[in-house]
């Protein structure tokens, strides 16, 4: 096996319901191991030969099958699992590549420097600032390619080769950016993490091969700044989804690990400011302006860069139209998503015929709009679930709402104000008469990724029933008394 990997990890990716395997290793090599999640029948043999050769034998089944539900653990996380590292301590597990790295961060710089001398040019701009000047100046001339593999997998090469090919690897993407900072006269750190698609890691079995992903990090005053060497549209401080909340080590020595930012923080968010116009018919004209921050609005980029105009206006009538039958779209716009600098704005309008609901005593009752992708999420779930779940996406989001009745009316009845807040989410949505202006808020936020069966669960139910009452409760609007 490669140094820093396992060994082998046994019945994780591919369970069986029935598997046997036997294992022949020299008698003088020591491995060390872990198993988890192990059924009971698992029977294990060693027999030693002459002391050059150790066999173990494993056999287990037949099991029950991991249950397949909506939104739950990476099946790695669910079957059991037994696997060996030739690696003692994180320590003896990095050493190797630390040395590579340092070698590569350490070498010729001048490759380096001549391609950001521009970007860093300005040393009285915000330390955040001229970080994102030089992290773009290497996206321009340096295209990330996924190999594939874990990150130290991947193999050394110059700075100037790197640069020269336009392409690189995550490990490539990682010291190129390490390199840029220690240019700067900066004190880089480069981290290994395993991204939260990819299961748990496994803290107490040493081995590289667990990290599919890497950041580099650096001190700014009090703050800590983290980068994806990897993603042009995620400026410094921006971590996508599946980087957030995780455990990260730090190749370069002393040996140290960090935790990334949370998951649940309301600093990853969707914001809508909504206009609701009611015609005298009872039809609804809408504008929506919104603004996402942190993961969401990189979420929001790599969406926009993912897809064209076309395919960006069908999906949203395609949302619209899930909620509301005979919607149209009528207007569509947005900012450039690979202007950084900028907050990337989105815009558009809609129509929906006959939204208002007229009663005999002439006046009209309407819901407030739902646009999240929430009740979708949760119409998933059910009572008798078996495993926990993952929670897909950033469903935090705060949206604001003005109402305009047509002449002639006035606001009737407002839904009571709700709040709840519990181990795993938040909802609040109030409404207000301000002037004659009727406006309500809402927000929604979950504030952890993994939720497991038990208590933590039924949270969750309880969260969706709060926020499926609230959404239940209508407006009303009378006619206007005449003076």
């Amino acid at each position: 096996p490669v140094e820093g990997s396992f060994a082998f990890r046994w019945n994780d990716y591919t369970p069986s319901l029935q598997r046997e395997l036997t294992l022949k290793i020299p008698g003088n090599l020591e491995l060390y191991g872990a198993r988890l999640r192990l059924p009971k029948d698992l029977a294990v043999t060693q027999v030693k030969e002459g002391g050059k050769e150790k066999t173990l034998h494993f056999a287990m089944g037949p099991e029950e099958p991991v249950p397949s539900e909506n939104f739950q653990p990476a099946l790695q996380d669910l079957a059991p699992l037994t696997a060996f590292t030739l690696s003692k301590t994180w320590e003896n597990a990095v050493m190797a590549y630390r040395k590579r790295v340092k070698a590569l961060i350490e070498s010729d710089l001048k490759p380096v420097d001549d391609l950001i001398a521009d970007a860093e040019g300005n040393t009285t701009l915000p330390l955040a600032e001229r970080l994102a000047a030089v992290k773009a100046a290497l996206h321009q001339k340096v295209d990330w390619v996924d190999t594939g593999l874990p990150v130290y997998l991947n193999p050394d090469r110059p700075l100037a080769e790197i640069i020269e090919s336009g392409k690189g690897t995550s490990h490539d993407m990682a010291v190129l950016l390490a390199a840029a900072l220690r240019d700067m006269k900066l004190n880089p750190q480069i981290y290994l993490y395993r991204r939260a698609d990819s299961g748990d890691l496994l803290p107490d079995l040493p081995a590289l091969s667990q990290f599919d992903g890497v950041l580099v990090g650096v001190a700014a005053g009090k703050d800590f700044l983290w980068m994806d060497p990897t993603e042009p549209l995620a400026p410094p401080g921006s971590l996508p989804l599946q980087a957030l909340d995780r455990q990260a080590m730090g190749v370069l020595a002393p040996l140290q690990w960090k935790t990334t930012p949370p998951f649940g923080a309301k600093d990853h968010r969707k914001e809508r400011d909504v206009t609701m116009e009611f015609s005298a018919d009872g039809d609804l004209e809408c504008s929506v302006d919104l603004l996402a921050f942190g993961s969401a609005e990189l979420a929001l980029r790599q969406f926009f860069r993912a897809t064209d105009d076309q395919k960006r206006r069908d999906l949203v009538l395609r949302g619209l139209s899930l909620r509301f039958p005979g919607v149209s779209l009528t207007e569509y716009r947005f900012g450039d998503y690979r202007d950084l600098s900028k907050p990337l704005d989105v815009h558009y309008t809609f129509r929906i015929p006959h939204y208002a609901r007229f009663g005999k005593d002439g006046g009209f009752t309407f819901y407030p709009l739902v646009f999240e992708d929430l009740e979708d999420f949760f119409a998933a779930l059910h009572d008798s679930r078996r495993t926990g779940v993952v929670v897909p996406q950033n469903f935090n989001s705060v949206t604001r709402v003005v109402v305009k009745l047509p002449d002639g009316y006035q606001p009737g009845g407002l839904p009571k104000d709700t709040s709840l807040s519990n181990g795993v989410a938040e909802f609040l949505a109030t409404s207000k008469l301000s002037f004659g202006t009727l406006s309500y808020e809402r927000y929604t936020g979950l504030k952890q990724r993994n939720i497991a069966l038990g208590p933590e669960y039924q949270d969750l139910l309880a969260f969706y029933q709060a926020v499926l009452t609230q959404d239940r409760l209508p407006f009303s609007a009378v006619p206007a008394k005449k003076p």
